[in-house]
């Protein structure tokens, strides 16, 4: 099984690289390179540093799960599919797929980003067929990796 990890990719690039950005913004907009600043802008240079920290520790969280992936997977039918862009904001192009085993509750949701789905599993997902899921447990999600159509034992 080959496994697609441009979902992980996506979710360093989308909000590590927005949070860092807004981190630069912050900093240039506060003129950072200037000897002399008052204590609101010291304040607002600070903030910024530790905007761009936090940015960089999550890039390196979601590094560690691009060098050294634990992939793990799941069998169930599908339930349905909906847009979750929270789990990578700010850009709305993560949608959550639900599956059922008939045993889990609450149902599992895994995460896949559009530009994603259409090199790991371009067609459609269809109500009630079966599926084995491919994914890397996130900090915040599930994100597929592989997909497989999967024909349960009558």
């Amino acid at each position: 099984m080959e496994y697609n990890y441009s979902g992980i990719l996506y979710k360093l690039i989308a909000p590590c690289g927005m949070i860092f950005l807004g981190g630069i913004v912050i900093l240039l907009l506060n003129n950072f390179w200037k000897k002399k600043h008052d204590d609101f802008e010291k304040k607002k240079i600070r903030n910024a540093c530790i905007v761009l920290g936090v940015s960089v520790i999550f890039s390196l969280l979601f590094l560690v799960d691009i060098i050294s992936p634990k992939v793990e997977s799941y069998t169930g039918y599908f339930v349905e599919e909906y847009r979750d862009s929270r789990v990578s904001p700010p850009l709305p192009y993560t949608f959550a797929y639900v599956f059922c085993d008939g045993s889990s509750n609450p149902k599992p949701i895994y995460h896949m980003d559009v530009f994603s789905k259409r090199e790991i599993y371009p067609e459609d997902f269809i109500e009630g067929q079966w599926y084995t899921i491919y994914y890397v447990d996130l900090i915040d999600s599930n994100a597929i990796v592989a997909v497989d159509e999967y024909t349960p034992d009558s």
